[in-house]
């Protein structure tokens, strides 16, 4: 509880500077402090931050305006140096500007207020150093810039979501001390709010402007090479007019992003043009990139060198731009197979047990399986695969199940998907029948559909994947005509994989089209497998042993079903003298040493129970006489043991 005392001014000034800040509801903590002999109190003979960085434990995070918290802080240590933590403050935000007349700070801001407006009437605070702190609110999480590059300009630093100031009357390495302006002290002026030039300028926290993929991502961008200009500096006058920011204003930071940024910088007229098409938008309208409808670009741009591909998954050619369609028949595990990798994508773990692939936010909008399926599946596929889903970062992932929001081909949907997507890395859509009930499959107008989803990966960077469902096996007549529907579904993907599996069995896994590895003609990945099984383990809250406690999807190198991988075996069987070689499992075991002859970094039970459709039963009476027979060496327990082979078999 927060109890409130009267100020005793007998109190240090720290203290009772403190306690008034956090009337006002601006966190506090406790600052090292500036010694006599100019040292910082944190003792550290090479501090180059004396007397400006926090005292307790956990920093920023420790700052509070509670005043039981805030007077024990300063019983410790009175001559500590007051920090305020700038950010959200209840629904609003705190946003200083500091002004830096060492590095020409006064002369930017200068320029700034000239090309577009006044800062308003608000408190300032003079700094140790001789510049001047800016208190504003504002309602929207400006970001903290801060320091040669990262400040608006020279000499003009923002703390913002993140940040934090000293105040008054704390004591800087110089021995001056800090101090409220004459007349705009907070006492006696109340915060204004920023104009929206300043909150478009400074950038906001968490929002990121795509140059091209192989570049820094953010507004804060160090460099922007040619072929990436423009469509920078659109997106960045986008994000500017979205709270209403007016033409001179957007030129004026477009202007500094140019001549600061842009390697080489264009030309003033380019930047003019860029400012007055983006300035005739409605505020609060999504911006897109490049909003000419038909945009030419010059032959050195084309001869300009291509970007890094931004690839979700390399090793399978899913990348952002035009959509990945994965296709098959119903209940071929399709809809399993991108969970797990959604659950890979947001842990970081390799996908299927074998791709690697970047951490990142993983979207899944479904349209086919529900609530409780869908999280009924994502628990059972963490589970195996050792993630605890609690535990993951809140924003690593999104799930919207049976939406009633009916994808169209048109703008609105477009802007909807953008905002949704944003900041992701993939994004999984089950399937284009329900996202799209207004679409007719068998129309080529159809591909107008997956070209809007393109759209929305170009402007958010966000590999879009969409589940397709396929035709009958007797319709089928090329990898075209395949996926149900007109062939303009297939032209107008990026990259194509079918799925072909049935209950008990592995999935084969076809890539039939790939544009950036060589189309359909050219080059394209070879088939492999996919084991689809459910893994035993303990419910803990009941204490028995749960048959479906866990939903494994494992990659298989081999793409052959069961009956075509059992053959190629058993010609390489090997004879193996077991005690009792009557039994029925002999030959299974003996596959399973041929097996493991050609898998050298070994196997694990699940894989030997999808390759040779055994129960888990016979798996573990099997492997567990191999084992104990010598044959066999075993790492791990239960069905995620790992299995290799041990002796010389003759």
């Amino acid at each position: 509880m927060n109890h409130e005392q009267a100020i005793d001014p007998s109190w240090p000034d720290g203290l009772i500077a403190a306690i008034t800040y956090a009337r006002r509801g601006w966190p506090v903590a406790p600052a090292h402090s500036t010694r006599r002999d100019g040292s910082c109190s944190c003792s550290d003979t090479n501090c180059d931050r004396i007397g400006k960085h926090p005292r307790t434990r956990h920093g920023l995070t420790d700052a509070t305006t509670n005043e039981e918290a805030i007077r024990e802080w300063w019983s410790k240590t009175p001559d500590a140096n007051v920090l305020i933590r700038t950010g959200k403050v209840g629904d609003r935000y705190l946003v200083v500007l500091d002004v830096d007349p060492r590095h020409d700070g006064e002369e930017n801001l200068a320029r700034l207020i000239v090309e577009n407006e006044d800062l308003p009437d608000t408190p300032r605070a003079i700094t140790g150093g001789g510049g001047s702190h800016v208190f504003m609110w504002s309602r929207l999480p400006v970001k903290s810039s801060v320091g040669g590059h990262g400040g608006i300009a020279p000499g003009l630093d923002v703390r913002g979501v993140g940040g934090y100031v000293i105040a008054a009357p704390s004591r800087h390495e110089s021995g001056r001390v800090y101090a409220w302006d004459a007349g705009a002290h907070p006492a006696e002026l109340p915060i204004a709010e920023a104009p929206a030039w300043f909150v478009a300028v400074a950038g906001l926290a968490g929002e990121r402007v795509k140059v091209r993929p192989s570049d820094v991502e953010g507004a804060d961008i160090a460099e922007i090479f040619e072929g990436g200009r423009n469509s920078a500096l659109t997106k960045i006058a986008g994000a500017m007019r979205r709270p209403g920011v007016g033409e001179r204003a957007i030129l004026a930071a477009l202007r500094i992003v140019n001549d600061d940024r842009c390697k080489p910088p264009l030309d003033d007229w380019e930047v003019e043009k860029i400012a007055r098409s983006i300035a005739r938008c409605e505020p609060g309208d999504p911006v897109k990139a490049g909003s000419d409808p038909l945009p030419l670009i010059s032959w050195a741009q084309v001869a300009a060198p291509l970007p890094r591909v931004a690839w979700t998954l390399e090793a399978l050619g899913i990348a952002p731009g035009a959509v990945t369609i994965v296709g098959g028949a119903g209940g071929g595990g399709k809809t399993m197979a991108l969970q797990a990798m959604i659950v890979a994508v947001a842990s970081g773990k390799k996908v299927w047990g074998h791709f690697p692939t970047e951490q990142g936010r993983a979207i899944h909008i479904d349209y086919e399986q529900g609530d409780r399926i869908t999280r009924d599946r994502y628990q059972r596929i963490a589970r195996a695969m050792h993630v605890d889903l609690r535990s993951l970062p809140p924003e690593s992932f999104g799930l919207a199940t049976l939406p009633r929001f009916a994808m169209k081909a048109d703008q609105a949907t477009e802007d909807t998907i953008v905002r949704v997507c944003a900041g992701a890395s993939v994004a999984v859509i089950d399937a284009f029948r329900g996202a799209f009930p207004d679409a007719r499959e068998n129309d080529s107008d159809v591909r107008k559909h997956l070209d809007m989803l393109q759209h929305a990966s170009e402007r958010t960077g966000c590999t879009m994947i969409v589940i397709a469902h396929s035709r009958k096996a007797s319709e089928d007549k090329d990898v075209r005509s395949s996926l149900r529907g007109s062939s303009a579904l297939f032209d107008s993907a990026q990259t194509v994989y079918m799925l072909d599996g049935e209950n008990g069995k592995p999935t084969r896994v076809h890539n039939t089209k790939d544009r950036i590895l060589g189309g359909i003609n050219g080059k394209l990945r070879e088939t492999f497998g996919i084991a689809i099984s459910d893994v035993e383990g303990v419910d803990r809250e009941r204490h028995e042993l749960d048959r479906r406690w866990g939903l494994d999807v494992r990659y298989l190198s081999t793409p052959d079903t069961q009956a075509a991988y059992l053959e190629s075996v058993t010609s390489n069987v090997i004879e193996v003298d077991f005690a009792a070689s009557a039994d029925r499992l002999t030959t299974v075991a003996a596959r399973i040493i041929a097996h493991l002859q050609a898998s050298p970094d070994g196997v694990t039970l699940i894989e030997i129970r999808a390759f040779f459709n055994i129960s888990a039963g016979d798996g573990i009476a099997v492997m567990t006489r191999l084992v104990r027979e010598g044959h066999v060496q075993q790492e791990g327990r239960g069905t995620q043991a790992l299995y290799r082979l041990i002796t010389s078999i003759t």
